[in-house]
């Protein structure tokens, strides 16, 4: 994908332009603070409105050994070409 977007760049004759950002929506921590259920969107525009990337999921996160590690992740996603 980033290969895409480097490509793509070259061809528009400089630094392909990107914009990310996302929105957590809930998180539901675990009694025992060990895991956590987290619903999040993201959303990417390259070079202004030629490509929008928005995503939805839910992941679930685990602690072990005091790091935070993605255990699953579900969702679905868009991709729009301007």
């Amino acid at each position: 994908m980033y290969k895409s977007f480097d490509d793509l760049g070259d061809k528009m004759g400089g630094i392909l332009q990107l914009d990310y950002g996302y929105s957590i929506h809930k998180i539901d921590i675990s009694p025992d603070s060990k895991s956590a259920v987290v619903d999040v969107s993201f959303s990417l525009d390259v070079a202004g409105s030629i490509m929008n990337i928005r995503s939805r999921s839910t992941d679930t996160l685990i602690r072990r050994n005091g790091k935070m590690l993605m255990l699953r992740s579900e969702g679905k996603g868009t991709i729009e070409s301007g």
